[in-house]
């Protein structure tokens, strides 16, 4: 559950309103505003903060006389409360600076590790019949086998196990023809 001061900072956001109060809120998330906007204050308090809070205040802006003490002042709108409002307000912001960031490095991860079928399949249709058949067919089995886009790591460890095992049946088969070439 989310603290008082992250609550009062949603309910900032949705209403319009600062407000602060004793007790628990009950709800999790705030409600939405009525179509009609008839309540009374009594009625929104019930309604969005819930029957365990107390003493609601809600914050407005004041024409004040100017021989006002600020020491006084400070006490009176609980500078503390705002305070922490604000500072809800700023884990709020860090929360989704984290979260976007954490989505544009899976994103950027995700780039650089992967090839999109469509471009492989372009650069097949770019050297058209000039490939040979082997070829072709070890690139549309990497496509066929990967769901999405095909990963680089996975392509380069199966061109390298395919290329090994090419040289390997080429070394042996020169040393079949050597063997036999060979004198008696």
């Amino acid at each position: 559950m989310s603290t008082k001061e992250e609550y009062c900072f949603r309910v900032l956001r949705k209403y319009g309103l600062l407000v602060n109060f004793d007790g628990e809120v009950s709800k999790v998330n705030v409600r939405d505003p009525l179509d009609d906007n008839d309540e009374t204050l009594k009625q929104w308090i019930t309604r969005v903060l819930g029957p365990d809070v107390s003493n609601v205040v809600v914050y407005m802006p004041a024409t004040l006389n100017g021989s006002r003490r600020i020491a006084k002042l400070q006490t009176v709108v609980d500078a503390a409360h705002l305070r922490q409002v604000l500072r809800a307000q700023t884990r709020v912001k860090d929360a989704q600076a984290v979260v976007k960031v954490e989505k544009a490095v899976e994103k950027t991860e995700h780039l650089f590790s992967t090839l999109p079928k469509g471009t492989i399949e372009d650069h097949l249709a770019e050297f058209g019949e000039s490939l040979e058949p082997s070829v072709r067919d070890f690139f549309e089995r990497q496509i066929a086998e990967s769901p999405d886009d095909v990963s680089t790591e996975t392509l380069l460890k199966n061109l390298i196990k395919s290329f090994n095992d090419v040289a390997c049946e080429y070394r042996k088969l020169r040393v079949v023809d050597s063997c036999c070439a060979l004198p008696n």
